[in-house]
């Protein structure tokens, strides 16, 4: 049969507003993402959710999924997190 995945074993990298980079509840800098990134790879693990806030910077979602790419990392699901903002 499929292997189900839990959601706790989904790699899902957060694209916050101002481009802050969350993992499992850390803010990682783009090379300490790297870092993790390549651990996991070795680990053999090829997928990764990358989830950006609505008002996430375009720039820095491409820059995360450029990263993966060149890392090995070609089953990438994107998804948009809707932010309401209070005024």
């Amino acid at each position: 049969g499929d292997l189900i995945t839990k959601e706790s074993d989904k790699y899902v990298i957060n694209i916050r507003q101002g481009g802050v980079i969350v993992v499992k509840q850390d803010i990682l800098s783009m090379e300490q993402l790297a870092e993790d990134l390549k651990q996991r790879v070795e680990e053999g693990q090829t997928s990764v959710e990358i989830r950006g806030d609505t008002n996430a910077r375009h720039g820095q979602v491409m820059a995360v999924m450029d990263l993966c790419k060149q890392l090995g990392i070609n089953n990438q699901a994107l998804t948009q997190r809707i932010v309401n903002e209070i005024e």
